[in-house]
């Protein structure tokens, strides 16, 4: 019984002893034991109209994990060794971390730089090696704040402006996780962001549209030659634009559309008018620039800015095309509108009746689909303008109209057509017929649509030989005529004959 009492005895000293060794040896995890933590930042973007997520650091998270974030590229980030402020501070890990991030300028500018900045690469990352020991407080375990020092480049940013830059990063070492090179540490300093640019027509609702079968959608909004047509450009600023040697803003029209840079205006969220910015710079292809001094925007950063204009347009928009205008912020990728532009068109072909033979020199008026208004052509658009009381196609006079309304002629092959038009119903009004043929007197009606301009959608309009004498060379009445005349001298000839065998009897 007493020998078991000192084995008892014994246990009961060596177990605390036991535990003792257990928890006193390294984790594998530890960084105690390591001369420098690697670091990988992936620079996450997250929209504005939603809150940020939370995402762990410490592991290499899955795209899913990321929740909707983009890799930002061109983001600088700068590390700065604030090991003595920390430790002059009060209260506990949290609480000191807490009182830096808040007073994050101070506590940089209170410190020393750690290396050279860095930028993010396409993927959003950018790697750091930091010592666990501070290279300032000798012996001491180093505190790093990590600080987003620009969050945009004038030349990346996939169209986003932050609005929202990531909160200063705390590292006190030695970390709880082990790292290598090859196996860095993730965090995931995260902005809030909005496109930079965005651009669409103005009262869309009141223009002629093309829309989806399947959703309504719009697809495209329908112009006729000379058509107004307005623009609206919304400028988000970024916060630190003034890291930013320039921020120039280009607009380059499609042909087919004519910008008025005397429309240009620039005003801010409550409409009113921003300064700080040159005239608009005229570009040889037709785009306006406009300079904005980045020192003169700090007042807008995070806030959106308006830019207007009208446009109109003109004869080289093709029916069945689109076309629209791209955008740009100093050297980034083009951004496009958000509504092309179309319009309509349709093509025709004079023939001949019988023969189905293409005729030349048909002339047209093009009317409104009910024969009251002729379209009119200015050099800049078309216009409709009234027809004279009485007008008579039969009777036509052409100083009873504007010079400028517009004729259709039939070409060699009887082709002619009209482009520039809206969708809508319209007539043709034939006022000189081709040479022999028959002058039509009822308006010849025609659509526009989407489709009205393609080669399968060709409106044949025939004519028919006039009653005038002989009918028109190579028309179907010359042969008729031929053969009734053969007929004629055949009998003559029989009778003839007949007449002289009678005579010989």
């Amino acid at each position: 019984m007493n020998k078991l009492k000192h084995i008892m005895a014994a246990l009961l000293l060596v177990l605390p002893l036991a535990f003792t060794g257990l928890t006193s040896v390294p984790s594998a995890k530890a960084a105690s034991r390591q001369d420098t933590t690697y670091i990988r930042l992936h620079k996450l973007a997250f929209s504005a109209d939603k809150p940020l997520p939370e995402l762990p650091a410490g592991e290499a998270l899955s795209d899913e994990k990321l929740q909707g974030g983009t890799p930002l590229k061109g983001v600088e980030f700068t590390v700065y060794d604030i090991t003595r402020s920390y430790n002059l501070l009060s209260g506990d890990s949290a609480t000191r971390q807490s009182k830096i991030q808040k007073n994050a300028v101070k506590a940089a500018a209170s410190g020393y730089q750690f290396g050279d900045p860095k930028i993010t690469n396409v993927s959003g990352t950018a790697d750091f090696a930091l010592p666990v020991k501070s290279e300032h407080e000798a012996g001491k375990n180093a505190v790093y704040l990590i600080r987003e020092t620009r969050s945009m480049t004038e030349e990346f940013n996939g169209n986003q402006s932050v609005v929202k830059t990531a909160d200063p990063i705390v590292l006190v070492m030695p970390l709880n996780q082990t790292s290598t090179k090859d196996d860095p540490l993730h965090i995931y300093p995260k902005n809030q962001t909005k496109k930079t640019l965005t651009k669409d027509l103005n009262k869309l609702d009141s223009l002629s549209k093309i829309t989806d079968a399947k959703d309504s959608a719009v697809t495209d909004a329908v112009l006729g030659y000379g058509d107004l047509v307005s623009y609206t450009v919304s400028v988000v600023v970024p916060t630190d634009i003034k890291s930013l040697s320039r921020f120039d803003i280009t607009d380059t029209p499609d042909a087919g559309l004519n910008i008025n840079t005397a429309t240009i205006k620039v005003v801010d969220e409550q409409k009113t008018p921003v300064f700080g910015l040159q005239s608009p710079t005229l570009n040889h292809d037709g785009s306006f620039t406009l300079h904005f001094d980045p020192e003169s925007l700090a007042k807008y950063a995070g806030k959106t800015l308006l830019i207007t204009y009208d446009a109109t347009v003109n004869q080289k928009l093709v029916p069945g095309n689109t076309i629209n205008n791209a955008i740009s912020l100093n050297n980034q990728p083009k951004v496009h509108g958000t509504t092309p532009i179309t319009t309509g068109g349709a093509k025709f072909e004079k023939t001949d009746a019988d023969t189905g033979d293409g005729l030349k020199g048909a002339e047209f008026l093009v009317t409104d689909k009910d024969g009251k208004q002729y379209l009119t052509d200015s050099g800049k658009g078309y216009e409709w303008k009234a027809l004279p009381a009485g007008f008579d196609n039969e009777n036509y006079d052409p100083e009873a109209l504007a010079k400028n309304a517009v004729i259709l002629t039939s070409g060699d092959n009887g082709q002619f057509e009209i482009t520039g038009l809206s969708f809508g119903d319209y007539s043709l009004t034939e006022v000189k017929a081709p040479n022999g043929y028959k002058l039509l007197t009822e308006p010849q009606n025609f659509r526009v649509d989407k489709d009205s301009y393609q080669e399968s959608n060709v409106l044949k309009i025939t004519n028919t030989v006039a009653n005038n004498g002989l009918p028109h060379t190579g028309g179907m009445g010359i042969y008729i005529v031929i053969l009734v005349g053969a007929a004629i001298i055949g009998a003559g000839i029989f009778f003839l004959k007949r007449s002289k065998r009678h005579e010989e009897i």
